[in-house]
């Protein structure tokens, strides 16, 4: 089987010659503190080859006169069965990485049973950050894989002491799932259609994210922003935040907060036309700040 790859400028570069192309790639474009690795196709008999670039990639990296740590790393693979082979070898490339994304949104990949992608995908991310101590450094994480958030999850993102943000896509199940560290959380359902799991998670997030005080639901519908939304309309026992964010999808902001005032007091509106309006529940609980669809959360990455 003939497979290709691309390096930089280098395209449709046959894989038995990728190790001639590293070698002629400069200093400056090895050294990119970001990188973004694609493997698209689901052969089991390249896994091989494919290894010995990413090692070959590594090996070219150490030999720079300077060291420049990738900060961004984002990992697609067309059939993650094979991922957990090569978990290792990315952590040696990445050992120090602040953000992560599993996954591209919206790109098409090999459709293996939920279940198992999930399990993959949870395997993974313990063999990743385990050899190099990624754990210590990776703070935005994006899975657009199945993932489930049970307990198994939950230990192996427990260890990352510094994760600020999580984005999930696909959710296979919700079992037993608390993780304190995050600060914020989207669920990105890639224009996708509601799932039993997507409106469990709606009702669950503030449980799964008890410290985090950033929510976002992105291209979804907006039904289940408003279900979501409706779970701050009341004092939570236990809880005490006080003041939440809130990013949803309707384009037509006006639509949206008519939805949302059903359970909410609009506390002003004269930011609307800035993109951000404040309301609070009608039987209590924290003031949310909302905002439309243009307003784009970025996770902030801090030096801790």
């Amino acid at each position: 089987m003939d497979v290709a790859c691309q390096l930089d400028d280098f395209i449709e570069v046959p894989i038995s010659d990728a190790a001639k192309c590293l070698e002629c790639l400069t200093d400056d474009r090895i050294l990119l503190d970001s990188l973004e690795i694609e493997i698209n196709i689901s052969s089991s008999k390249s896994k091989i080859a494919i290894e010995n670039v990413l090692r070959k990639f590594a090996e070219r990296r150490e030999r720079c006169k300077e060291i420049i740590m990738i900060k961004r790393l984002v990992f697609f693979i067309y059939d993650f069965t094979y991922a957990k082979d090569l978990a290792e070898i990315l952590s040696n490339i990445a050992p120090r990485v602040y953000e992560v994304n599993l996954g591209i949104a919206k790109r098409k990949v090999y459709p293996l049973p939920p279940t198992q992608e999930a399990r993959y995908v949870a395997d993974f991310i313990a063999d990743f950050i385990r050899p190099r101590n990624t754990w210590e450094t990776l703070r935005v994480l994006r899975i657009f894989y199945f993932v489930s958030l049970d307990s198994h999850l939950q230990r192996i993102l427990n260890k990352c002491v510094r994760l600020r943000h999580l984005t999930l896509s696909n959710i296979e199940d919700i079992g037993l799932f608390e993780l304190e560290s995050v600060d914020s959380a989207l669920l990105d359902s890639c224009d996708f259609s509601n799932t039993m799991h997507d409106e469990v998670f709606a009702d669950k997030h503030p449980r799964l994210f008890p410290n985090a005080v950033t929510f976002g639901y992105l291209r979804c519908p907006v039904e289940l922003a408003i279900r979501a939304l409706n779970q701050w309309s009341t004092d939570r026992v236990a809880d005490n935040r006080t003041e939440l964010y809130f990013y949803q999808p309707e384009r037509d902001f006006r639509r949206f907060l008519h939805e949302a005032t059903k359970s909410f007091e609009m506390l002003n509106d004269d930011k609307e036309l800035e993109g951000e309006v404040q309301i609070k529940g009608h039987r209590g609980g924290p003031l949310l700040t909302v905002f439309n669809k243009d307003r784009v959360y970025k996770a902030k990455i801090q030096n801790e």
